[in-house]
């Protein structure tokens, strides 16, 4: 019993360590939903906790707020962006959930305790997302990702201005990539669930292996037009040439072949257990103790019969990833092919 026990911490501590990329991944969420001077919302808070566990589980260090103060949000985003830049991040990743308008081409970020009575105050009373955009570069990560599921509705549409929806963002430098849950100028639904449609389309795709992240939004965008029928099309921006993985296909690769090692350890060890147990009900020559290790014996075949069928889902995962990895090479390949051609070409 002891093994087993030994066998499973180990097999925790790997593969906490498996999604973690050398430069290190540094993840911002947000979630504001507890407005005190505007419509409250039911899942922002859902969203951040979920995309935020979501981020952890493939090696992000993350920075959670929810219910946030123009200041705490303004502190959260100057610490962050301090940290990555320390730590020499290779990602960067933003993401918040709540309220969000545009003002004279300007996306705010709507704090829970303000109270805005006229358009102009937008540029002091809530976060800019130029602001973010400026300590996202500031932190001079490899990659930096936008993620906003804002404009669930517009709070000021008929008497304290401000546009309905937000205004596209450019994508900024080569190595950026604005996502918003909705197109610009159109409203994003929150959500009759525990989480908004996007935020729902996140926690399917993201820890797709071997999906490159324009794929993975793809197949975002698809899943939340399929969950509200066509009223919500995601939009994304990016001036990003280069290839992101949320999780790769050698991290499924190794994901793979600690579990086939635990699974092996454990399998031993029960097979042995039940061997010492047949022989124990051989050698009995009392009928209760008989029956009371007939009963554990069918139990440890069961789970036995359970971990033999989970190692053949290991197998495939495994497969899977093989064949994951190999198409990833090859697209690596190619968009190194690319490039070779175009710097050619100038």
């Amino acid at each position: 019993m002891r093994r087993m026990v030994l066998v499973l911490v180990l097999f925790v501590l790997v593969f906490a360590g498996l999604f973690a990329s050398d430069g290190g991944r540094y993840a911002l969420v947000v979630g504001n939903g507890a407005y005190q001077k505007t419509t409250r919302l039911s899942n922002p808070v859902n969203d951040a906790n979920d995309v935020a566990k979501l981020l952890e589980d493939v090696g992000f260090s993350v920075t959670l707020e929810t219910d946030a103060t123009l200041s705490r949000m303004e502190k959260a985003v100057r610490e962050f962006s301090s940290a990555a830049k320390a730590a020499k991040a290779d990602t960067t990743l933003f993401f918040y959930a709540g309220h969000g308008v545009q003002y004279e081409g300007v996306n705010y970020l709507l704090p829970v305790d303000e109270d805005i009575q006229r358009d102009y105050e937008l540029r002091s009373k809530a976060l800019s997302m130029d602001l973010v955009s400026s300590a996202l570069e500031d932190a001079k990560s490899g990659f930096n990702l936008v993620l906003l599921d804002a404009c669930r509705d517009n709070p000021f549409a008929t008497s304290r201005g401000g546009s309905r929806g937000l205004v596209g963002m450019g994508g900024g430098t080569p190595k950026s990539m604005v996502v918003f849950a909705t197109a610009p100028g159109d409203v994003a639904q929150d959500g009759v669930g525990g989480n908004s449609p996007f935020t729902a389309a996140l926690k399917l795709h993201l820890a797709t292996p071997g999906m490159e992240v324009k794929q993975m939004f793809a197949a975002v965008s698809r899943s939340v037009q399929s969950m509200t029928k066509g009223l919500q099309v995601p939009w994304v921006n990016y001036s990003f040439t280069g290839n992101f993985f949320f999780v790769t296909a050698q991290q499924q690769l190794e994901k793979a072949d600690v579990e086939a090692s635990r699974l092996k350890d454990e399998l031993a060890v029960l097979e042995a257990e039940i061997a010492q147990r047949q022989a124990a009900i051989k050698a009995s020559g009392n009928s209760e103790e008989r029956k009371r290790l007939e009963v554990e014996q069918s139990r440890s075949k069961a789970l036995e019969a359970a971990k033999q069928l989970e190692a053949s889902r290991i197998a495939e995962m495994k497969r899977q990833a093989e064949e994951n990895l190999s198409s990833q090479a090859a697209q690596e390949a190619l968009r190194k092919e690319m490039d070779v051609r175009l710097a050619s070409q100038q």
